[in-house]
């Protein structure tokens, strides 16, 4: 609906798209999402925008962590770290570090995940 009612540089239509690839995603569609994100991705070329270009390389990462890219999953999901220190809600920044602690989990880098893994708050207190 977006796409054609803004145009594929809305950003908008960026986060909806954005949003189905991480649908895509959960369905099992890896190289769906990536070629989504992708397109996401240049649209973010042409109208930057930081805080969708986090979110997009969060996404990226994750796709490419469920897709067992681990070098191009590293890249893209350090890039949304960085990216996020801008961001005013520090949670979107926690997950990011979230999901570089599973990246270096799988990766057998237990020395990153631990690294990462203290940057990051219990998603439940520990019970009493």
């Amino acid at each position: 609906m977006y796409l054609k009612k803004l145009g594929p540089d809305h950003p908008r239509t960026i986060g909806s798209l954005n949003n189905l690839a991480m649908t895509l995603l959960d369905a099992g569609r890896a190289e769906e999402a990536l070629a989504m994100l992708r397109e996401v991705d240049e649209s973010l070329t042409r109208k930057p925008s930081p805080l969708l270009r986090a979110a997009c390389e969060r996404n990226l990462g994750s796709t490419l962590l469920r897709l067992r890219r681990f070098e191009e999953a590293e890249r893209a999901l350090l890039a949304a770290h960085e990216l996020y220190k801008s961001d005013p809600n520090p949670r979107a920044n926690e997950k990011t570090a979230a999901r570089l602690v599973e990246l270096y989990d799988v990766w057998d880098r237990p020395a990153d995940a631990a690294r990462w893994a203290a940057t990051t708050r219990p998603t439940n207190p520990p019970a009493p």
